[in-house]
């Protein structure tokens, strides 16, 4: 299955391609656990996307490409925004980050994925989780 979804940067779409993912991990016996995994990290990089890659502006568009198959999840998240530092993003378990409200989002996304890249500038995150075996009823 894949889908290429363009929407407006608005918080309220991130729950409409959330939903529309986990349906189709449900109908292929994804695990609860991968499908908590996923779900968080599409969710944080959408709300990256939202707030600082398109600053809040609902006109601007975010494309959300994604794949899934009985092997793995695939998806990239782009906004169009001038992108951020992704080498250089602080780590939250350091002292001067653990008491902060912010700040998780790319750090969960690097645990919780197999694979996870961002083009150039900063404005495209491309995340793989491997499904690998799948319960079959």
């Amino acid at each position: 299955m894949e889908e290429k979804l363009r929407i407006n940067s608005e918080y309220k779409n991130i729950n409409f391609v959330s939903s529309k993912i986990l349906r189709i991990l449900k109908e292929l016996n994804v695990d609860e656990e991968k499908k908590f995994k996923i779900r968080l990290c599409v969710e944080e990089a959408l709300i990256n996307a939202v707030k600082h890659g398109s600053n809040l502006r609902p006109e601007a568009k975010i494309k959300v490409d994604f794949e899934i198959d009985k092997e793995q999840f695939k998806i990239s998240i782009e906004d169009e925004g001038n992108g951020f530092d992704y080498e250089h993003t602080p780590d939250p378990t350091f002292e001067e980050g653990i008491n902060k409200l912010t700040g998780r989002g790319v750090f969960l996304i690097k645990n919780f994925m197999d694979k996870v890249c961002f083009n150039q500038k900063g404005s495209m995150i491309t995340m793989i989780k491997k499904l690998g075996e799948v319960i079959q009823e």
